[in-house]
C-alpha cells in the first residue's frame, strides 16, 4: 500500500544498517533532533524505528519489519491500532523462537495473532 511505501523502506533500510554494525548514535546524526520533529512524520516516524530496533536487538530483522507492516497497513485501513512495540516485542520474541527469523507463514500469523490482541 503506498500509505506505509515510505515507513517499510525506512525500517528496511535501518535494519540493514543495523545489521551492519551502525550504531543508534551513527543514525540519529543523520536525523533533525527529536524536539524539532513534532511536525515532520517521516521523521518522527525514523526515530521511532530507531528506538525500536536499537531497543531490542535481539528481534530479528524480519520479524521486526512483518510487525511494522502490520501496523501501518491496519492504521491506514483507518483502524486504530494500539500495539507499541515495546508492547509487543516479548511476543514477536516468542513467535521468532517458535518460527526461526525467516519469512515463513507461521511466523507471520504468530506476528499477526499478537498485533490482532491490540486492535
Amino acid at each position: 500500500m503506498k500509505k506505509c511505501e515510505y515507513e517499510l523502506d525506512a525500517t528496511n533500510a535501518a535494519l540493514g544498517m543495523r545489521t551492519h554494525g551502525k550504531t543508534k548514535a551513527d543514525l540519529l546524526a543523520t536525523l533533525p533532533p527529536r524536539e524539532r520533529t513534532a511536525r515532520d512524520p517521516k521523521a518522527e516516524t525514523l526515530h521511532s524505528i530507531l528506538d525500536d530496533i536499537y531497543s531490542r536487538k535481539d528481534i530479528a530483522a524480519y520479524p521486526y519489519f512483518h510487525y511494522r507492516g502490520l501496523v501501518c497497513l491496519t492504521k491506514a485501513q483507518g483502524v486504530a491500532v494500539n500495539a507499541p512495540f515495546h508492547a509487543v516485542a516479548d511476543e514477536i520474541l516468542a513467535c521468532q523462537g517458535k518460527h526461526g527469523t525467516e519469512k515463513t507463514d507461521a511466523l507471520g500469523e504468530c506476528i499477526l495473532a499478537a498485533v490482532e490482541r491490540r486492535l
